[in-house]
């Protein structure tokens, strides 16, 4: 649909023909949905709000600065906003440590004591960070290399998400017998083996070449996907499910702004060019070879994140 879009609209219709859709999300929502728990009463700390959001928004900032700064397009060195992010998100977790005492906690940190749950999420990390990351940098590969048009790279990416569905499902019936192993592990070598693939691309390589290894990839992400997310919430006590979920999400969105980041970061220091928006087409390649590497020495740790994710299908755990 973007693809469409950009084809005959300016790319600014891609967030004035969303906003309807954004304005009507929250309306629909207070009117249709209904609580099936026990409201409990909860207080915002607006303290840990603003930790996590200086945290989280100046350590994004500051990795997608990183390329810039290479060609000295910064207003500061990316060191600053990376420092101030550290030192906002280590003050938040630190006064979660204290909350947590009592119910007023933004966020239960002993959630990341679980190693049933920590390890499935450092995985679910990088898969976030290349997954997202990768879309944004595969677009520039088609345009800039395979000259691919607007219209044409949006209908390139559409099987993209047809297989991610397929495999889920598909996925989730097997996972309910054998559990997370057998799924993740050869999920995450050809997950792997493909962005490594991708890291090799050049000229020469044809755009049917490139769909079918886009396919692939989505593939065997979409194999890791469900089940390192219920391998680590069904670890956790019932008491800490909604910390659990809180936790997990936020850090796969964190990972996902911060993928993306990184990867044009190192398209953009690959490229060589003080301008990154006019590359010539070998530029274009060392580009997008720089930032597929990138992605695909990430993706080793994934691989090794799913050698120690528990065996069983479902965990139970209780608290005294």
């Amino acid at each position: 649909m973007s693809g469409l879009v950009l084809s005959a609209l300016s790319w600014r219709w891609l967030f004035l023909l969303v906003l309807p859709v954004a304005l009507l999300a929250p309306v629909l929502g207070a009117w249709k949905l209904r609580n099936t728990t026990t409201p409990e009463p909860v207080t915002l700390d607006v303290p840990s709000m603003l930790l996590s959001a200086v945290g989280f928004g100046a350590l994004v900032y500051g990795l997608a600065s990183i390329g810039e700064s290479v060609s000295g397009h910064t207003l500061v060195p990316p060191y600053l906003p990376v420092g101030v992010g550290l030192l906002g998100l280590a003050a938040f977790v630190r006064r979660q440590v204290v909350l947590q005492r009592g119910p007023g906690a933004f966020l239960d940190v002993r959630v990341f004591r679980s190693r049933g749950f920590s390890i499935p999420l450092v995985v679910m990390v990088v898969i976030a960070l290349n997954g997202f990351g990768s879309l944004i940098v595969l677009p520039l590969l088609l345009t800039e290399v395979t000259g691919l048009s607007t219209l044409a790279i949006g209908l390139f990416l559409v099987p993209g998400g047809a297989a991610i569905a397929i495999v889920s499902a598909l996925g989730g019936r097997v996972y309910d017998r054998v559990g997370p192993r057998p799924l993740a592990i050869p999920g995450s070598l050809v997950w792997t083996a493909t962005l490594w693939f991708f890291s090799t691309v050049d000229e020469g390589t044809s755009a049917l070449a490139l769909l079918l290894a886009y396919l692939v990839l989505n593939a065997s992400q979409a194999l890791m996907w469900a089940p390192m997310t219920t391998s680590a919430l069904s670890s956790l006590p019932a008491d800490l499910y909604p910390h659990g979920t809180a936790a997990f999400t936020t850090v796969q969105q964190l990972a996902g702004a911060a993928g993306g980041a990184v990867l044009v970061s190192a398209y953009t220091i690959g490229s060589g060019a003080t301008d990154a928006g006019d590359l010539s087409t070998d530029q274009a390649v060392a580009a997008a070879q720089s930032a597929f590497t990138t992605a695909g020495v990430l993706a080793f740790v994934a691989v090794l994140g799913v050698l120690f994710v528990g065996t069983s299908p479902t965990t139970t755990t209780t608290t005294t």
